[in-house]
């Protein structure tokens, strides 16, 4: 039985200890090269939030230029100034995810990245045939709905966490204030 929109935001607080704790040094390894140059962002649903957060982070952090786009977007036509690409997506399993890839790589992005929350033996056959680094998180919550909750949650934690480094840490617990009504 699919979880209720209720029962994934009451995971919130264990999704964001988990994703506060979990060793992002393969993220890091991804980003420190990402960071040199300038970016491009890719995400649909939930994971296009994460995309342009990710944006406005490199941007701050880097000084460099950076953009987010749907999967779509990026297949559909040239990418213009960018010099790596990192896609978002919980399942990596949508088919316009692997074209994606596949175009920021024959496009010339370098490096091309995937962050997800599947495990590397369960993402599709077309994208790791792919010369990218997948960066993988089997996050400890089931499938989220529609609104990828604890998806972006989890991801955008990751993403603050290395940004803000040295600056500052993230708050040991989230505390969400849930209604009801």
């Amino acid at each position: 039985m699919k979880p209720s929109y209720m029962d994934e935001l009451g995971l919130l607080a264990s999704s964001y200890i988990w994703a506060s704790r979990e060793d992002i040094s393969p993220l890091t390894q991804l980003l420190d090269s990402v960071a040199s140059g300038t970016a491009l962002y890719i995400g649909s649903g939930g994971a296009l939030a994460v995309s342009a957060l990710a944006s406005a982070l490199h941007v701050a952090k880097t000084g460099r230029l950076a953009t987010h786009a749907t999967p779509l977007a990026v297949s559909g036509g040239p990418l213009r100034y960018s010099t790596a690409a990192v896609l978002f997506s919980a399942r990596a399993s949508n088919p316009d995810v692997a074209l994606a890839a596949r175009a920021a790589v024959e496009q010339g992005c370098n490096p091309v990245g995937l962050v997800t929350h599947r495990r590397v033996e369960e993402i599709p056959s077309s994208l790791v045939r792919q010369p990218i680094t997948i960066v993988s998180y089997a996050a400890p919550f089931t499938r989220d709905g529609f609104l990828a909750t604890n998806t972006v949650l989890t991801m955008s934690t990751f993403l603050v966490r290395w940004y803000s480094r040295p600056a500052f840490s993230l708050p040991g617990q989230l505390r969400p204030q849930i209604s009801r009504d």
